[in-house]
């Protein structure tokens, strides 16, 4: 008797037991679930994500249309895409839907995610005065007293899109401008700020080593373009140092013939040359397979669409990624004799301007334009190239550890008609050139 009474207990313990399971089972599922799909749940952030990214890469592609076509109201010879051939674009690329599409064409505007883009434009001419700028009466090193005219006063580095661990809201700045190069044959004029921005900006792991391009020119056209005479503002890139680097006996301009050192036994691997690297998913951070394709030194200042994408894998395992090196580095004493000498008003100025410009006013910024190298005969790294004094890099990310993020200025480089310039005037050097009077 004793015995079934016991048997009996056991059986209710046993199925209290399972009751209880049962219950935590059901409270685990529902909050898993209301994790997945309630209003803040991942599924609904994941989706948002996507939808944010689409539309900044719409806008983005807006913004480029809208500025050629205020620049072809000025430089004769520039091809514009009709509206028809641009939503053509971007359906074919699956940036917007064919709703999207009825909706800016019917309504001349969109909204996607959080962003209401507008397409509609100014078909009216600016009255460009009779007489055009003489660009042969501009020198390089010439002040111009240029202004940016935008609606925007600041510009948010999003931390979905830089990388960095909060969004970053930079104001626009008062800046000097000084005249870098003119180009003749289009009738451009290209104006550098003197100084980097007195701001700076974190890019930073995965996200600011792919998408650093974008957002630096982004920001300077969004703050330093002028529509109204048709400017359009970008960040420097590496470019425009190497574009005025000079040719040595053996037919190579200085950075072409860098190595670099690495490992105990002292190898070597030269600029533009590509090499195996073994990548770590667990510390590195998944690596897409599409930075093996555009990892070229013809592309490093490519732009490519904005991504939120920081892992596209879950291997863990090593594996090995096919790499270009594409830095290069030097500190401006070696970087001088290198540079081609350029006459300016200011004689004394003259041999050295190129690097006064660039490497002497003291600041730290970054450039448009990405680099990776060998570290060792196991890692690898991937950076921002970047000016202090020199040449040098930001590093982003490594192939196998984590990296400190590092903020730096942003130097904005403008592109504008030389016929705005107003050159019926002597050259004022406390003032510089002025803007004509252009209305709309």
């Amino acid at each position: 008797m004793k015995k079934r009474v016991r048997e009996n207990k056991e059986k209710g313990i046993t199925l209290i037991a399972l009751l209880v399971t049962i219950i935590v089972l059901l409270i685990l599922s529902a909050i898993t679930i209301s994790t997945l799909i309630m209003d803040n749940g991942v599924l609904k952030r994941a989706t948002e994500a996507k939808l944010e990214t689409r539309g900044a890469n719409v806008q983005e592609a807006r913004d480029l249309w809208k500025s050629d076509i205020e620049t072809s109201k000025y430089v004769a010879g520039i091809t514009v895409k009709t509206l028809a051939e641009l939503l053509d674009e971007l359906e074919s690329q699956k940036l917007i839907t064919p709703k999207e599409r009825e909706d800016i064409e019917t309504q001349g505007e969109v909204k996607i995610g959080s962003r209401i883009i507008d397409f509609r434009y100014e078909t009216t001419i600016p009255e460009v005065p009779d007489e055009p700028g003489d660009i042969g009466k501009l020198e390089i090193g010439d002040y111009v007293n240029y202004k940016p005219q935008t609606e925007q006063k600041s510009y948010e580095f999003e931390k979905i899109y830089s990388g960095y661990n909060s969004n970053q809201v930079i104001q626009q700045e008062d800046l000097k401008w000084v005249i870098l190069d003119k180009n003749e044959e289009a009738g451009t004029v290209d104006l550098i700020s003197l100084k980097p921005t007195e701001n700076t900006v974190y890019l930073y792991d995965a996200l600011g080593y792919q998408n650093g391009v974008v957002l630096l020119n982004n920001f300077c056209n969004s703050l330093y373009g002028n529509s109204l005479i048709g400017a359009t503002a970008r960040s420097m890139q590496i470019e425009d140092i190497q574009n005025i680097m000079t040719v040595g006996e053996d037919g190579k301009k200085a950075y072409e013939k860098y190595r670099e050192e690495y490992g105990a036994s002292g190898n070597y691997i030269s600029y533009g040359e590509k090499y195996t690297c073994p990548l770590n998913m667990v510390k590195g951070r998944s690596f897409p397979a599409e930075w093996e394709s555009y990892n070229e030194i013809n592309l490093v200042s490519k732009q490519n669409p904005l991504t939120t994408k920081k892992k596209v894998t879950v291997e863990t395992q090593l594996r090995d990624i096919i790499i270009t090196q594409t830095r290069w580095s030097m500190n401006e004493e070696n970087l001088k004799p290198n540079l081609k000498q350029v006459t300016t008003r200011d004689q004394n100025e003259s041999n050295e301007f190129y690097a006064n410009i660039f490497f002497g006013t003291g600041g730290y910024y970054y450039l448009a334009s990405r680099a990776s190298y060998i570290l060792d005969e196991e890692s690898n790294m991937f950076a921002m190239y970047s000016v202090g004094k020199g040449v040098i890099c930001t590093d982003m990310m490594s192939s196998n550890y984590f990296t400190d993020p590092e903020s730096a200025a942003i130097r904005p480089i403008v592109t504008l008609p030389a016929s705005v310039i107003n050159t019926n005037t002597n050259y004022n050097s406390s003032v510089g050139w002025e803007i004509r009077n252009i209305n709309k």
